[in-house]
């Protein structure tokens, strides 16, 4: 048996029409710029491989853009390209554009020990 949440919404028959856009825009660093943020060793693998699953889920869809950013890309996934990217989609919006933002992180804890950055 199905999710209950598994079915056609209104989104989706918009995208898989064409009708609507979607643009994806994926973010994987595993090394900050921010030489004060520690290493890290899974996200661009996790966004690489995110990546290529939505590229797969989505093939229905006429009408996407999906950009992903991770250190082991040609374009490195530093804070201007990815502003630049968001720049892009703002430029390009309309009320039936579908937008998706996926940053891959394991966090770190502040001074008050909150969990931050963690998608």
């Amino acid at each position: 048996m199905s999710p209950l949440g598994v079915g056609n919404s209104h989104s989706t028959n918009t995208l898989q029409t064409g009708e609507a856009k979607l643009w994806v825009l994926l973010v994987g660093i595993n090394q900050y710029e921010d030489g004060g943020l520690p290493s890290l060793r899974y996200p661009a693998v996790d966004c690489q491989g995110l990546g290529e699953a939505l590229f797969k889920a989505t093939q229905g869809f006429p009408q996407k853009e999906v950009i992903v950013h991770h250190d082991f890309a040609e374009v490195k996934p530093t804070a201007k390209t990815v502003r630049q990217s968001l720049q892009r989609w703002s430029r390009k919006r309309d009320r039936r554009t579908r937008f998706c933002y996926i940053f891959l992180d394991m966090g770190f804890w502040n001074q008050v020990r909150s969990k931050q950055c963690c998608v």
